[in-house]
């Protein structure tokens, strides 16, 4: 059995109330470094073996507006990439967050896609379900949110500038996974 904990203050201030749930997990496992690092007490506290699911920023600290790694969130990504040798196991997305994790026992897993889910949709059916009208001329998806500094919105503007067709543009930041489906379509 797994005890999960999940990433944001919720997930922080889970940690703290975990006793019962960590009493019976045989393993703990902790969504963002933030968390596992925290959760490092658990394991010493209860001796149980603690996985870490690291996501990018938990080990290379935020990067500002101004384009330069915020000072606090790059210190505490170096602590997080630190403590990581003290956990049982890693998974990480990428082999540049392999070479910041500590510990030789990591995975790189990449996010799944469920194909139920994530399906191939008529294109016709899809603009009809998102709303896009053919004489907008082309889509263009921005895949991030526009506020997250690293996404680099600002870059995708000025392209926007040198585009000699008419487009419509969507941030896709936080939808449904059904909208989705049809944003990709």
């Amino acid at each position: 059995k797994v005890a999960c904990i999940g990433t944001g203050f919720g997930g922080y201030g889970r940690i703290f109330g975990l006793k019962d749930d960590v009493e019976w997990a045989d393993v703990i496992h902790c969504h963002f470094g933030h968390t596992g690092s925290i959760a490092l007490l658990w394991k010493v506290i209860k001796k149980k073996p603690l996985v870490v699911s690291y996501c990018g920023d938990d080990l290379f600290g935020q990067v500002a507006k101004n384009g330069k790694y915020n000072f606090q969130n790059k210190i505490l990504a170096d602590l997080n990439s630190f403590l990581s040798r003290y956990i049982n196991y890693a998974i990480v997305q990428s082999d540049e967050l392999a070479q910041r994790v500590r510990t030789d026992n990591n995975s790189i897993v990449l996010y799944g896609t469920d194909v139920d889910i994530f399906r191939e949709v008529e294109k016709e059916e899809a603009r009809q379900k998102i709303d896009f009208k053919a004489d907008n001329g082309k889509l263009i998806l921005f895949m991030g949110q526009e506020y997250v500094p690293v996404k680099n919105f600002q870059l995708l503007e000025k392209a926007f500038e040198c585009l000699d067709f008419s487009f419509e543009h969507r941030s896709l930041g936080k939808v449904s996974q059904e909208e989705m489906v049809f944003l990709m379509n």
